[in-house]
């Protein structure tokens, strides 16, 4: 049973000085105002797990896949909220075809200087989840996405993308990448009918 909210924070939606609301996940943790304003410390509801300073998205990947007192309700709807994110229909039955995005001529210029647009969201969207799966599947270390070689490789090759940074490859990036796999995992399970568990005792 999750622990009573006698400790919940301020309400999310209080806005002093013309701030933007804040994110609903707070309401899962104890706030704490730090030096800077608009920054805090955090604290699980649940399992009282702390954070030096609390990021949104961090809190979370937290509540989706990592608080162990957190109750199934609120686990799934941080988990479903994270598969919004990149439009993840793979746990519904009816998958929907995604719309194509209309291409920009940009898209298909081929230069070389500082000054190129930018791609558009799905585009860096869909490119980075290549680039995730990419360093996984490869055990290519987070590092190299910084390097200077691996940097210019990829501004010759798609000059309108920015690399993230290592922070956030290796951070945030991976932690949605783990949240969707799971939920894809949890569905095939629930949907399968007959299971055999093996173990090789050969093996050494």
């Amino acid at each position: 049973m999750p622990p009573k909210r006698n400790r919940k924070p301020e309400p999310a939606q209080d806005t002093k000085k013309g701030g933007r609301p804040q994110s609903a996940v707070w309401e899962h943790f104890v706030q704490t105002p730090l030096s800077t304003p608009g920054h805090f410390a955090a604290e699980c509801l649940y399992c009282k797990k702390k954070w030096a300073r609390g990021r949104p998205q961090e809190l979370e990947v937290h509540l989706a896949k990592d608080c162990p007192d957190i109750d199934e309700e609120t686990r799934r709807e941080y988990i479903h909220k994270i598969l919004q994110l990149y439009n993840d229909k793979d746990n519904t039955e009816n998958n929907k075809r995604p719309r194509l995005e209309q291409l920009n001529i940009i898209d298909f210029w081929d230069v070389y200087d500082d000054d190129v647009e930018l791609l558009s969201e799905p585009k860096r969207e869909a490119i980075n989840q290549s680039l995730i799966k990419a360093f996984i599947c490869c055990g290519t270390p987070f590092a190299v996405v910084e390097h200077p070689f691996f940097v210019d490789l990829i501004r010759k090759l798609r000059p309108g993308y920015k690399l993230p940074s290592r922070d956030k490859l290796a951070g945030i990036m991976l932690s949605h990448a783990v949240v969707r796999i799971e939920n894809r995992i949890t569905a095939i399970l629930e949907k399968a009918t007959n299971l055999t568990l093996g173990i090789n005792f050969l093996s050494q």
